[in-house]
């Protein structure tokens, strides 16, 4: 996992926004409750923050 900068994000002003990037996934802030991910190269998109949390969850509760 790596702190870094997208430059895919559509939502930004200034071509970048500040993300984190785990393997392939790049993830950052999109607003209003969305998120932006990215995953390599080929493909991207933004979806609710809470779908985002609900998957990480189950992960969680299923592995530990």
């Amino acid at each position: 996992m790596r702190f870094c900068k997208t430059e895919c994000n559509p939502s930004s002003e200034t071509g970048k926004a500040d993300a984190v990037t785990i393997g392939d996934f790049t993830i950052s802030n999109f607003g209003d409750g969305q998120v932006w991910i990215e995953d390599g190269d080929e493909d991207a998109m933004a979806i609710d923050e809470s779908k985002l949390v609900e998957a990480l969850r189950e992960l969680y509760r299923d592995n530990f």
